[in-house]
């Protein structure tokens, strides 16, 4: 059991670092569409979003 926790820990956090570098880099366009209305201010603080959203999601793949 305890192996099969580690796998999984270890796989989540790979597939969180996956998603907080493509926040960054090649699909960083289909997230700025899914930012809620709401939250678009302007076209720079909807990028500023989701390069935060993304560095979160590197810094939480990597614990």
């Amino acid at each position: 059991m305890k192996y099969v926790k580690l796998i999984f820990r270890l796989l989540l956090g790979a597939f969180m670092t996956y998603a907080g570098i493509s926040h960054l880099t090649f699909n960083r366009q289909e997230f700025v569409a899914q930012v809620p209305t709401w939250l678009q201010f302007s076209p720079a603080f909807t990028d500023f979003v989701v390069l935060a959203s993304g560095v979160v999601e590197i810094a939480f793949g990597e614990q």
